[in-house]
């Protein structure tokens, strides 16, 4: 507790020492005198707040903490950061086990008070002792389906201990509960900085990272789940999400650029197969990449890489890929048709044998490969029946087929 020298300042000469000979005098046990004097100060004194918490501690010593807690309260009407009145009311919600009201007080001390370490210890405990209260009044509520109250709760109780993983952990899981995963993602990190060896804080954040896509943050947390626990399929698979995430990023203004154009280019077709079928990205390669003299800064470069390696988008003869150049639909069926080939799905898909395409006769180079897009429903045939295996591929046409083949690999 405090000496009443750092309450408040006296308001005249000689009036400290009185109020020091009360104190003095409640310490003793003398609490009649202690009150006599608080009493005469009071009165001289009106509006100052010190006599008033001087009666508050004498009511304490006489155990009456309701009439202590009037007088600390009118004391801290009159100064609200009179220090002898806040921990007066610290004190009696403390020995009610108020833990949550006495922390209210301790926060307010804090706030005005070069407190010694035996408060600090003090305010540790009330603080340790709230936010257990705060917590269990967040399960309540959680039980209870109140939302405002169980959301009150946490988001208090977690404020005051950020060094609890645990807690945060919790707090977050309410709020993504709620599918506010913006809300919860701070919570997760706090988790995470404070035990970063805790593997149900490092699965917690990189979830909410991925589900807000946030995959450059998430990636080093899903490299260290892939480590950690080699045998869960999920974290890998997540992994490989965040990587072609991330690429796509990195060529995000190109790769928007597909979607509305008049017609695609095979370095396009080549990023809409690696970004769009995860198997194509996942892939493994052996043997010497293939030697590609035409690509520079072009920047779908990876991706051409890739799909060139694994046959999909054949070079030509002079080891170009002309990424520039424009794909017709008899070529990009050929593309598709690759794809199956490459993971053996072609042997499943059953052609009808009464399917006829008037403009594409058995001879044509890309026969049999049209026929299996038609089928698959990947390239539809115009309202006469025509294929127009020479027509140029849009953009629209080029992603829906892909997607749709994507899909059929899954």
């Amino acid at each position: 507790m405090p000496a009443p020298t750092a309450w408040e300042p006296p308001p005249g000469s000689g009036v400290a020492v009185r109020v020091q000979r009360a104190w003095e005098s409640l310490q003793a046990g003398d609490v009649d005198t202690a009150e006599r004097i608080a009493e005469s100060l009071q009165v001289n004194y009106p509006q100052w707040a010190t006599p008033l918490a001087l009666r508050g501690w004498v009511a304490l010593a006489r155990s009456d903490t309701l009439t202590a807690a009037q007088y600390f309260q009118e004391a801290l009407r009159i100064a609200p950061q009179h220090v002898g009145a806040l921990t007066g009311m610290m004190w009696i919600h403390r020995t009610r086990q108020d833990w949550v009201s006495a922390l209210t007080y301790a926060e307010r001390l804090e706030a005005v008070w070069a407190h010694p370490s035996d408060f600090a210890h003090e305010a540790e405990l009330i603080r340790r002792r709230a936010v257990e209260a705060m917590v269990e009044q967040a399960r309540v509520a959680r039980r209870q389906g109140d939302v405002a109250q169980a959301t009150h709760w946490y988001r208090q109780a977690a404020a005051r201990n950020l060094t609890d993983a645990r807690l945060q952990v919790e707090a977050g899981d309410w709020f993504r509960s709620l599918g506010q995963v913006q809300e919860a993602l701070p919570y997760y990190q706090w988790a995470y900085q404070s035990d970063p060896d805790d593997m149900q804080a490092l699965q917690r954040l990189a979830e909410a990272l991925i589900e807000t896509r946030q995959w450059l943050q998430a990636k080093p947390l899903l490299e260290r789940l892939v480590r950690a626990e080699p045998s869960q399929r999920r974290w890998t698979e997540l992994l490989q999400t965040a990587e072609l995430e991330i690429q796509r990023s990195a060529v995000y203004n190109e790769y928007q650029q597909i979607e509305r154009a008049p017609y695609v280019t095979r370095g396009q077709v080549a990023a809409l197969l690696y970004l769009e079928i995860p198997r194509i990205a996942q892939e493994p390669l052996s043997g010497r990449p293939p030697i590609i003299l035409d690509l520079e800064d072009h920047w779908a470069r990876t991706f051409i890489h890739k799909v060139a390696a694994m046959g999909l988008i054949p070079l030509f003869d002079n080891h170009t890929f002309q990424p520039d150049r424009v794909v017709q639909r008899g070529e990009f069926a050929f593309i598709l048709y690759n794809v199956l080939r490459y993971f053996d799905r072609h042997t499943l898909v059953q052609v009808p044998p009464a399917l006829t395409i008037p403009d594409v006769s058995p001879l044509h180079r890309y026969y049999v490969p049209i026929r299996y897009a038609v089928t698959l429903g990947l390239l539809l045939l115009e309202p006469d029946g025509s294929f127009r295996p020479g027509q140029n591929v849009n953009g629209p046409q080029a992603l829906r087929a892909i997607q749709a083949l994507g899909n059929l690999l899954r």
